[in-house]
């Protein structure tokens, strides 16, 4: 059996999706325009705030070491 045929298998036995027209209509239409800019700033400053704290620590670190 192949991951194709195993996928049929499972989606035989899975729920039908039931979205109203207007629901997937709208969930397309956001998935289309994709991530909005808030939330890939917010993404960057939790890295920027990450890798200060790895910095931070990693210097704290050998400090320690010294």
């Amino acid at each position: 059996m192949t991951d194709e045929d195993d996928m049929r298998e499972v989606s035989r036995e899975l729920p039908a999706l039931d979205v109203d027209p207007d629901a997937a209509a709208r969930i397309a239409s956001a998935a289309r325009r994709g991530r909005p800019l808030r939330r890939t700033i917010e993404v960057v400053l939790v890295v920027l705030v990450a890798a200060g704290f790895l910095a931070w620590a990693v210097m704290k670190v050998l400090e320690a070491l010294r």
